[in-house]
Formats: structure tokens, C-alpha cells, sequence
């Protein structure tokens, strides 16, 4: 084998970003590859809790920041089309549930930093400037996952970023 085929087939290979997993044995990889052209990378996630992996996720945006809940959500930021069929101008956070369709719950011009689930509480940094409707949101993905506690943190920018954190 050529360098130059070695290094098309390492390019060619999908690459495991990291893997999201819940008590109930449910195990989410989140995945990279290159795109059609070859010149940008994307991510996606896959079940790989069964014998077969199933790819979960689709279409040509990456998935960015991603958690598993107990009951099998999975929330996490892409910029994916809008119902208009547009791609959209900023991430949004999307929840997806074990056994249906992605829900868009907030837009975010900046992105959203962090998405974690640690037992019964969710922590999304950045959701403080998805405003307005952060309550909302913030109901959606309380009905969504049911924790115990909801932690949403934040920055505001009066002088060098004041961190803000709101539990619901």
C-alpha cells in the first residue's frame, strides 16, 4: 500500500468522538467522517446498544454538544434545516426521544459550550442567552427528561462575563 492510499483510507475512516451512555444499558456513539466532497468533517450519532449499530441522526450538519437521560432522550446542538428547509443561521438544541422525531427546544446565536446529564439533573451552558422563551424551553426539557433538578448556566457581558446559573 502508497502512502497516499494509507492516508486516503485514515481520512476515509470514521472516527469515534465519544460515547453517551444511561444506567439502563443504552449506548449512543457520537461518530465523525468526511463529507461527500471531502472537505469538511461531520458528526453523527449512532445506537450501538443493539447487535446492529443504527445511525440516529442524519443529514449533512454535525451534531455538536450531546447527552443521554435516564429515559433515553437524547438532547443535543446541530444546525440542522428549519421547516422552511433552510440551513439554519445558529445551533440549536434539539431533543431527541428514544423512539420518534428530533424537537427543536431553543436557538442559540453563540452555541451551547455544554449539554450533560449527571443522574437526576441536567446542566446546558448557554441556554441564558437563548432568550426570550427560556421558560418555556426550559419546560420542554423538564417534561422531556424529568429531572430532579434543571441547571441552566450562562455568562452575562457587563464587564469580563459575570457566570450565571439558574436551577429550576
Amino acid at each position: 500500500m502508497t502512502t497516499h492510499d494509507a492516508v486516503t483510507r485514515l481520512l476515509d475512516a470514521r472516527r469515534l468522538q465519544g460515547l453517551l451512555t444511561n444506567q439502563s444499558g443504552r449506548v449512543i456513539a457520537q461518530y465523525s467522517f468526511l463529507n461527500s466532497e471531502g472537505n469538511s468533517s461531520l458528526s453523527h450519532l449512532a445506537d450501538i446498544s443493539g447487535e446492529t449499530p443504527r445511525r440516529i441522526t442524519r443529514g449533512d450538519q454535525s451534531i455538536g454538544p450531546a447527552a443521554l437521560s435516564e429515559n433515553g432522550t437524547i438532547v443535543f446542538a446541530s444546525k440542522r434545516k428549519g421547516e422552511d428547509g433552510k440551513d439554519a443561521d445558529s445551533p440549536s438544541l434539539w431533543a431527541l426521544p428514544d423512539n420518534g422525531e428530533a424537537r427543536k427546544l431553543a436557538d442559540h446565536e453563540g452555541g451551547f459550550s455544554r449539554i450533560e446529564v449527571k443522574g437526576e439533573t441536567i446542566i446546558v451552558d448557554g441556554l441564558l442567552r437563548a432568550m426570550p422563551g427560556l421558560k418555556e424551553r426550559a419546560k420542554t426539557l423538564v417534561e422531556l427528561l424529568a429531572p430532579k433538578w434543571f441547571r441552566i448556566g450562562g455568562y452575562w457581558y457587563p464587564r469580563g462575563g459575570i457566570p450565571i446559573d439558574v436551577f429550576w
